[in-house]
């Protein structure tokens, strides 16, 4: 039996997305923080070479197709020039490269990638290489260390996507083995980052895949779980206008959410909502997903990124993979205290929706794109 050959393009694409995702994450490590700009440039040009080599013998570009990419290429610079930010230049390069790769193996690759990015920090930080970790006391007491991340919080989320992968990764059936790593994910982040919302999120996929498995079939679960992106941006919206009109009556759900509505109106007042969001100086955190990606990118990435959860909730619920449904729900909900999960170095699951691994759903719309 002859070894399957591995595609040059799937090798070049792996290899540019190690090397972007060590640019996000290696800010503290100090052999390498001064080069990240250079390693993420060098990622872009690979994402673009390893796109051709995959897909030399697939591209037809008639002229709609042309004008189309023409706009999307259009919306990336006019969001870096607004925001001076890359996020929609790299979820446009990773989205194109995995057109045509199979999306389990996309996340199998990733999930190494974390794993090995997490063991190397944690060692540069044991190791004294990852410089001052962000330590944060709680009531004075509780220290939660960053082990060489930028922050606890993303130390947590690591795992927890670590975990998430893994997860989405096994057959159908959660058995022991899989509950026992989830509770020692959970341990390992309460005793060090203490990270809270990974660790509901952690818990909540593991106790809820059973009932999804059972309704994600009810028509009403499909559009309850299509509109939940739409319906907490109004949400949190509402929330933080009624707390820059009147914070004393706002203050207990102030409370509630650890001052993140106070955080929220600062942003709400000092900035506009537009089409394609603003270069926001971030002098206190915006934690909130959804007000993050309304005032920093704007309306039309708001949609852009109502559209992917949108097409991802469908395509995963049309296929009966209720675990990945159940995944891109959680993460919505993580959203709203935290803006990591529209990052696609963080949320890999977030190019589902591009790929057109299952054909029986039909053709995927951005795949019209290249045909």
């Amino acid at each position: 039996m002859t070894r399957k050959q591995i595609k040059p393009g799937v090798v070049l694409f792996f290899i540019g997305l190690l090397l972007f995702e060590i640019s996000n994450f290696f800010s503290n490590v100090v052999f390498i923080a001064s080069y990240l700009k250079i390693i993420k440039f060098i990622s872009f040009g690979i994402f673009i070479f390893s796109f051709f080599t995959l897909n030399k013998s697939k591209i037809h570009i008639n002229v709609k197709n042309f004008f189309m990419i023409l706009i999307l290429m259009l919306l990336c610079f006019i969001s870096y020039y607004k925001t001076a930010s890359t996020m929609f230049i790299e979820i446009l390069l990773i989205s194109l490269n995995v057109i045509n790769l199979e999306f389990k193996k996309v996340v199998k690759y990733d999930l190494f990638i974390k794993i090995f990015i997490l063991i190397f920090l944690v060692s540069m930080s044991f190791m004294g290489l990852a410089k001052s970790n962000f330590v944060v006391t709680r009531n004075g007491e509780f220290i939660r260390d960053a082990y060489g991340f930028y922050h606890p919080n993303t130390f947590g989320m690591v795992i927890m996507m670590i975990f998430f992968e893994y997860l989405y990764l096994q057959k159908d059936k959660i058995g022991f083995r899989q509950y026992l790593i989830g509770a020692l994910s959970v341990i390992t982040i309460k005793l060090t980052s203490d990270t809270r919302t990974a660790i509901y999120c952690i818990i909540a996929l593991l106790l809820f895949v059973p009932i999804v498995k059972k309704i994600s079939t009810k028509k009403y679960f499909e559009v309850i779980s299509k509109n939940l992106y739409i319906f907490l941006l109004i949400t949190s919206l509402v929330l933080t206008s009624l707390y820059l009109n009147n914070p004393i009556m706002m203050k207990n759900i102030n409370i509630f959410f650890s001052d993140r509505l106070k955080y929220q109106s600062y942003y709400l007042n000092l900035y506009n909502v537009n089409l394609f969001g603003n270069n926001i100086e971030y002098v206190m955190t915006l934690d909130n997903g959804f007000m993050k990606i309304l005032l920093n990118y704007g309306l039309v990435i708001v949609l852009f990124f109502d559209s992917i959860f949108r097409f991802n909730i469908k395509k995963s619920l049309r296929n009966n993979d209720y675990k990945l449904c159940l995944i891109f729900l959680i993460l919505i909900l993580f959203s709203l205290a935290e803006s990591s999960i529209f990052y696609i170095y963080n949320n890999i699951f977030l190019i589902y929706c591009f790929n057109n691994v299952i054909k029986k759903v039909g053709e995927n719309w951005w795949r019209k794109l290249f045909q």
